[in-house]
């Protein structure tokens, strides 16, 4: 995977320098280029430390890298992919990472599959991941600095993490912040609001109310595991068929009624904005027209 930077006219320093300030390179990616990758300076081998000006041409190669599990002919949905990264349309009930007891039936086995067809050889990165019965996007890295480069925009303004849920019943106001730490849950795998715990915020606003259960739209403005669920939870409105911090699976949802439709961030290459989207799951679309219908 080649770079190409032209450096700009307000710089002046050390190529290391040059790549941390105006391309985010963190000292792991940087670590792993000289060792395994090029690095080259107006067409010829340099170093890090080497000084770079105005109108200098840098060409950075990063090392290949050999695929981090084992493929499988699982079915992926591909919503956009270029030579850095890989959006997905991930199916409810998939895992998105190999675990002790799924090593060969998750969403990164799904994609080395694809890949296998593509000729893309390398490992997958996760940008960001949803649990296993939340269905939507999800976006993978196709190197270190990519996988870098996108996840630490998320601490920051201007990048986009959006839902969709049902919840059961009404929050408090049509639109809101919850704004509630979590942590861990003595005890228990399960996640709770504490105070003193992790700072964790979600706003969110209603699209429509459905008899006794309300489609939302939230945005995270922080990454907790479980958030919405547990924030939701925490103000009365659960997500709807949420067996593990709400009442249960029960018709017309048969599943989380969760699910990641929309994210944003600058794009590594070509520094632009850019926004992908997954259409709300045929599953869940149904519940809603049942509810829709009086039916729910």
């Amino acid at each position: 995977m080649k770079y190409k930077y032209i450096v700009d006219s307000g710089f002046s320093g050390a190529v290391n320098s040059y790549l941390r300030v105006r391309h985010n390179y963190s000292s792991r990616v940087a670590t792993s280029v000289r060792k395994g990758g090029r690095l080259f300076l107006n067409g010829k081998k340099a170093r890090f430390i080497d000084k770079c000006c105005p109108g200098d041409t840098i060409l950075v190669y990063m090392p290949d890298e050999e695929p981090n599990c084992s493929a499988s002919d699982g079915l992926v949905s591909v919503v956009y992919e270029d030579d850095d990264v890989i959006v997905l349309d991930k199916a409810a009930g998939m895992i998105v990472h190999p675990t002790k007891s799924h090593q060969g039936d998750t969403l990164a086995n799904a994609i080395q599959g694809h890949w296998l067809e593509t000729g893309h050889v390398g490992a997958i990165r996760f940008v960001n991941r949803i649990d296993r019965d939340t269905s939507g996007i999800v976006v993978g890295a196709k190197n270190k600095y990519v996988h870098h480069f996108i996840q630490s925009q998320f601490d920051l303004p201007g990048t986009t993490k959006k839902y969709l849920a049902v919840a059961k019943g009404r929050p408090p106001q049509k639109t809101g912040r919850i704004d509630a730490p979590i942590g861990m849950e003595a005890g228990s795998p399960r996640r709770e609001v504490q105070e003193g715990a992790k700072e964790s915020v979600t706003e969110y606003s209603t699209i429509e109310e459905l008899g006794g259960y309300t489609l939302l739209e939230l945005e995270l403005l922080s990454g907790r595991t479980h958030q919405i669920r547990v924030h939701l939870a925490h103000i009365g409105c659960p997500v709807a068929g949420d067996d593990f911090y709400g009442d249960g699976i029960h018709p017309p949802f048969a599943r989380l009624a969760l699910h990641a439709w929309q994210i944003g961030f600058v794009h590594p290459r070509t520094k632009e904005h850019v926004v992908y989207t997954c259409p709300l799951a045929a599953d869940l679309q149904e519940a809603i027209e049942t509810l829709r219908a009086g039916k729910g």
